[in-house]
């Protein structure tokens, strides 16, 4: 098993599920801590079920609930120095440098250094087997790095800020390059054709691309997804 779930994605939060058979981490904790424990339980879960919190950068929309997460959690979080360092939070959390591979069970998740207006900004992408789940929402300009890890994935979690907004805006930045990166494409799943109170995930959908390891490429205008 290796799902993927949106809690939210948008400038008021963002937070992301990834789940295996004996974890689950969370990207990013951009809601309040009260909202984020409301979003959870529409997928069956509390903040006990979380194994590992990753946050990408300092920004509110992706850390909102993270100082609450201490305070009322056990949970372990991870982010680079530079993002620990801006939001106040150095002692209280495992600092990793990008290129780090956070392994927890039967997944790891890569690291990978991004370019963004923020202290040390890193997305991650996760890996179980031979599969691979890349989210990147924020990053200005494509990297020899970027075009290193985002190759070959089997499923790649967009955000579209406003600019990216409209579905006819997909086959733009950074969407076509991530499908030039994966020959075969992998399917993408946006938040862009989703209304922004209703883009997140209702559960861990099945599909039919649970088999193959290239399935056509296409946008899924739901956000979860099972690879």
């Amino acid at each position: 098993m290796f799902l993927f779930a949106s809690l939210g994605s948008g400038s008021e939060g963002n937070s992301f599920l990834i789940k295996t058979d004996k974890t689950i981490f969370m990207v990013d904790c951009g809601f309040n801590y009260k909202e984020t424990e409301n979003r959870l339980s529409e997928l069956g879960l509390t903040f006990s079920d979380i194994n590992h919190i990753l946050i990408t950068h300092e920004h509110e929309d992706h850390m909102r609930a993270i100082k609450m997460i201490i305070k009322k959690e056990k949970i372990q979080i991870s982010c680079s120095y530079g993002t620990a360092k801006k939001i106040g939070i150095v002692d209280e959390v495992n600092i990793i440098n990008p290129g780090d591979i956070v392994v927890d069970n039967d997944l790891q998740a890569e690291a990978v250094p991004v370019p963004h207006d923020a202290r040390e900004p890193c997305h991650y992408v996760f890996k179980k087997d031979t599969l691979k789940i890349g989210i990147i929402t924020d990053f200005g300009s494509l990297t020899p790095k970027i075009i290193e890890s985002y190759s070959n994935l089997n499923l790649a979690p967009l955000r579209f800020g406003a600019k990216y907004s409209m579905p006819a805006k997909i086959p733009m930045f950074p969407l076509k390059y991530l499908l030039t990166l994966n020959s075969p494409p992998c399917p993408v799943v946006s938040n862009c054709l989703l209304p922004a109170s209703k883009n997140r995930s209702r559960g861990f959908l099945n599909s039919p691309y649970d088999k193959s390891p290239h399935p056509r490429p296409t946008v899924i205008s739901k956000s979860s997804f099972a690879v």
